[in-house]
């Protein structure tokens, strides 16, 4: 069974048990995948097949979306539903600016019953950290949790997140310094440290969704409830901008002091 498959079955059995969540993000470098799987669920959820016939189904086009368009979705979005939900899909959330986001924030904190709204976008990290606190993420692209084959970089990861867990300052200076020593290799890390911090997020909603060699990971296991959503998400910001900073050809030694510097400063 595939990752879309696990996760669409996965949010059928939230809908047959009442569980599901007010706000999702489905991240996917395929629009078009994110957008089948919006449709499948908000069919299930509306009990339809045609989706345009149905009024609580709101599918907001990229060149709808503007503030003023979010203004009328947060009055819209309080009146009652015609059956059990009513449903705002985004077609692609990489086109809300931040004034946008403020304007969704509001329902967002306080959302309405019987609401469901769902981002689709090609990379979460282009929306504010305030806006993916408060949904439920899945990114299923089959090759991004793919880790690297590599054990050294392997263990120097998990070393990473050991002395987070730890939060042990003397060691995190010892292991700024090895850092500094593996330019060649710092894209390759950078990736598994990624890599690592999704299948977390992902492992904390269900081991289910990891993918088949990673279900067994003793370590993933143990970790899971080590980190918080809010300090997971916090640490994949970080380490995209270090990677943006890099090819920008900023100072690697003062790039990778920061790095290190931020993400413990997120354990505190």
């Amino acid at each position: 069974m595939s990752k879309y498959e696990q996760i669409r079955d996965l949010l059928f059995d939230e809908h047959e048990q009442n569980t599901l969540r007010h706000a999702y993000i489905f991240e996917s470098s395929d629009l078009s995948l994110a957008l089948k799987l919006s449709t499948q669920l908000c069919n299930k959820i509306l009990e339809t097949s045609n989706l345009s016939m149905v009024s609580d189904y709101h599918l907001i086009k990229k060149e709808d979306m503007n503030v003023q368009t979010i203004r009328d979705i947060t009055k819209d979005s309080i009146v009652q539903p015609f059956k059990a939900k009513k449903i705002y899909v985004f077609e692609d959330s990489m086109k809300f600016t931040i004034p946008m986001q403020n304007a969704f924030l509001k329902t967002l904190e306080e959302p309405p019953p019987d609401v469901i709204f769902i981002l689709l976008t090609e990379n979460a990290n282009s929306l504010l950290e305030t806006i993916r606190s408060r949904c439920i993420i899945y990114f299923f692209d089959e090759e991004v949790s793919e880790l690297s084959q590599r054990e050294d970089i392997n263990i120097k990861t998990r070393q990473l997140f050991d002395i987070l867990i730890a939060k042990d300052k003397i060691k995190m200076i010892q292991y700024m310094e090895d850092l500094k020593k593996s330019k060649d290799d710092i894209d390759d890390i950078l990736t598994y440290i990624l890599d690592n911090s999704r299948n977390i997020m992902i492992a904390k909603e269900s081991i289910a969704l990891l993918p088949d060699k990673h279900k067994q990971n003793k370590y993933i296991h143990d970790i899971i409830n080590k980190f918080t959503y809010y300090q997971l998400l916090t640490i994949i910001d970080i380490v995209e901008d270090t990677r943006k900073k890099l090819n920008r050809n900023c100072s690697f030694s003062m790039t990778i002091e920061l790095m290190l510097m931020n993400i413990m400063e997120v354990m505190n």
